[in-house]
């Protein structure tokens, strides 16, 4: 029997609701630690990135399907304009870090769709990113901020492909017409 709330799984599937977020911070990150490495603890350009990204995924989304299923509307547009706004003030970027406007924007997502894969993770970044910003990490732990985020590349990149998996997953699964004997 398909029910509503199995329709709305399988069109968050088709949108790929999940791992195109997941995918966005794996190279978001990957941007960032670029910028890291190219200008060390600078709030430019590392605070415009994350509010960029999510400009560029708004543009590719609505390229690539204008219309989603279902009347679902993705606010990735709405989320660019709030954390290009947060990235242009210094005092974000210094004493949040970039990656705490990444994991904004995923527990922005997370909560509105009732998502643990994404608000989980974003809070990990929110947590993460100002322990970076404010050395936190390296001077207990002994390693620096580009370490931590080739680390949380490497583990968005494997939950990004977990959801991907899993979306694969729900779109290729049989759908049994109600009423039909197995």
């Amino acid at each position: 029997m398909v029910t509503g709330s199995t329709t709305m799984t399988t069109a968050r599937a088709t949108m790929h609701a999940r791992s195109l977020p997941l995918a966005l911070t794996s190279v978001t990150l990957i941007a960032l630690l670029f910028c890291e490495m190219a200008y060390p603890h600078s709030p430019y350009p590392q605070g415009l990135v994350p509010g960029v990204a999510y400009l560029v995924t708004f543009l590719i989304v609505r390229a690539i399907r204008p219309r989603e299923p279902m009347g679902v509307r993705v606010p990735y547009g709405v989320l660019a304009l709030v954390l290009l706004a947060l990235g242009i003030m210094p005092l974000v970027g210094m004493f949040a870090g970039a990656p705490f406007l990444l994991g904004l924007g995923l527990v922005t997502l997370g909560i509105r769709d009732r998502d643990a894969w994404l608000w989980v993770p974003g809070i990990a970044l929110m947590v993460l990113s100002p322990l970076m910003a404010f050395w936190t990490i390296e001077n207990h732990l002994g390693l620096n901020s580009e370490s931590v985020l080739g680390a949380l590349v490497v583990a968005f990149a494997g939950l990004g492909g977990s959801a991907w998996r899993r979306e694969r997953e729900i779109l290729t699964a049989p759908v049994w017409p109600v009423g039909s004997a197995i």
